[in-house]
């Protein structure tokens, strides 16, 4: 009662909201405590901290929309952040928007270069959405410019994808260069 009256005195404070927030999210509401979370940090909007919070919030209660929006202000105040560019292109994937999704893992690749799960990523990305030879031009542009960085995962996927394509030249030369670059010599598992 006595943050209802603080809110109805300062309705533009976000403490009283923030504080809501907690209470409910201790007596395990945290539908209701995301309303006022939300609220909160709609009036302290540089606070990056509640931003992702939020975005935790809204993923597990599965909604992935506002969890994106929340990931977009997080990003609005640090577009090098990227966890939250990460998640967001997650998020996308999740939602269906797979070209949204697809374009925040090539910015994460330029960010990040050489980072070895972004390829796989947008390599199923690709895939799923039906765009096989994007697929596989992900991933062996990756393993030319990072060859130190590629691993079996991206031979495998790679492989994966040349077979569906009945790529099956490509397919053998590819386990073939896999077992001598990786295994060296011992032969593949």
């Amino acid at each position: 009662e006595l943050l209802t009256e603080v809110i109805k005195e300062c309705p533009n404070i976000s403490d009283p909201f923030h504080t809501l927030g907690l209470v409910y999210e201790a007596d395990g509401d945290v539908r209701r405590a995301l309303d006022f979370y939300m609220i909160a940090a709609h009036l302290t909007p540089r606070d990056v901290a509640l931003w992702k919070r939020l975005a935790s919030l809204s993923t597990e209660l599965a909604f992935y929309r506002q969890a994106i929006y929340c990931l977009t202000r997080v990003i609005m105040r640090n577009k090098q952040d990227l966890d939250a560019l990460w998640d967001r292109a997650v998020l996308y994937a999740e939602v269906g928007e797979t070209g949204r999704a697809v374009a925040q893992f090539h910015k994460i690749g330029k960010l990040r270069p050489g980072d070895p799960e972004v390829p796989k990523m947008i390599a199923r990305l690709h895939h799923r959405s039906g765009h096989a030879p994007r697929a596989m031009a992900a991933l062996q542009d990756f393993m030319v410019a990072f060859p130190d960085a590629s691993d079996l995962t991206h031979v495998n996927i790679l492989g994966e994808l040349y077979m569906e394509a009945g790529h099956y030249e490509e397919t053998r030369t590819l386990i073939e260069r896999a077992e001598r670059l990786v295994a060296d010599g011992e032969g593949l598992p």
